[in-house]
């Protein structure tokens, strides 16, 4: 057979089936975890803060900041990898000075 023939398929059997079902049943705590990350930690901020004003405990307070600082720096590094897109598949400016190796003959 050559590279070119389209391979021969198989039906599906039963193990494909419960492959689907398997990968499905573990996405769901996998989506808990991520809520959970995202739901926590402001919870766990807000309440040292809270606490640490009412109870006039300033190291509790300084914990409180200190972990919603570090809950907003995760959002924000995590959102600036998210929507920054592939790092090495940017177009070639057009209209820039030809470089070497750029292809042109001038």
């Amino acid at each position: 057979m050559s590279d070119l023939e389209a391979p021969e398929t198989k039906p599906p059997t039963k193990y494909d089936a419960w492959a689907f079902v398997i990968i499905g049943l573990l996405g769901i705590p996998i989506l808990a975890l991520g809520i959970g990350a995202l739901v926590l930690p402001p919870g766990i901020s807000f309440t040292l803060i809270r606490r640490g004003l009412n109870e006039n405990r300033s190291s509790w307070l300084v914990l409180g900041v200190l972990t919603g600082l570090l809950w907003l720096l995760f959002l924000f590094l995590s959102g600036r990898r998210i929507f920054s897109g592939a790092r090495g598949a940017r177009p070639p400016r057009s209209g820039g000075p030809a470089g070497p190796g750029s292809g042109s003959t001038a």
